[in-house]
């Protein structure tokens, strides 16, 4: 994971409680904290930025057009 990558919940961030505001959301990696284990990411539906760690986060698959 980089920042400017694209992400949603993975299945174990969408268990959390805590997360519970950015279900079905999408976001944007802008930073990254110290380690590289927590990444800062800015959700756009919310205008809400926060530090995901790497588990609680997967990447945002392209839909197909047809």
């Amino acid at each position: 994971m980089k920042v400017g990558d694209l992400v949603e919940l993975s299945a174990y961030g969408n268990k959390r409680f805590a997360n519970k505001y950015m279900l079905d959301r999408r976001g944007l990696v802008i930073g990254a904290g110290r380690g590289g284990y927590y990444w800062e990411v800015h959700w756009f539906d919310l205008n809400f930025k926060s530090y995901m760690s790497r588990r609680e986060l997967k990447y945002l698959k392209a839909q197909k057009s047809t």
